[in-house]
């Protein structure tokens, strides 16, 4: 299993409420996420005909999707100073790394870091909004 983290300056649910919008995942994915149905069964379509199948989730907190050649898990979890650390996992199902999974890990790291930037900007405007400044 591969496995790779990052903490993102924002809290849990606007973390969260980020990841599930498909239109987010153009900002920081390699894929785009066309459509998805946010439970177990659920599916998320991406562009290519790309599908994969919602194992798992739990709103909030953690969601395990995947096909036949791997298996992701996202998980959420809040840190004591309200940000949320974001943790990705990786189960190959088909897939045969001659690497041991350096080169895959590699990339889901960088896919985190752009997410991180990604929602970190979006949380920037929000508070940046007029209708978040008191009157």
């Amino acid at each position: 299993m591969l496995t790779t983290d990052i903490v993102v300056e924002s809290p849990p649910y606007f973390v969260w409420a980020y990841f599930i919008q498909p239109d987010n995942w153009r900002k920081w994915s390699r894929l785009t996420l066309e459509s998805a149905h946010w439970e177990t069964g659920g599916h998320l379509y991406f562009e290519k005909n790309m599908t994969s199948t919602i194992d798992a989730i739990t709103p909030g907190t953690s969601v395990s999707f995947g096909d036949s050649w791997s298996q992701e898990t996202w998980e959420f979890e809040p840190t004591p100073n309200g940000h949320t650390l974001v943790r990705v996992s990786e189960e190959p199902r088909a897939v045969k790394y001659t690497d041991h999974g350096k080169a895959a890990l590699a990339k889901t790291h960088a896919a985190l870091e752009r997410f991180k930037a990604a929602i970190e900007a979006a949380t920037e405007d929000l508070r940046s909004s007029p209708a978040s400044e008191s009157v």
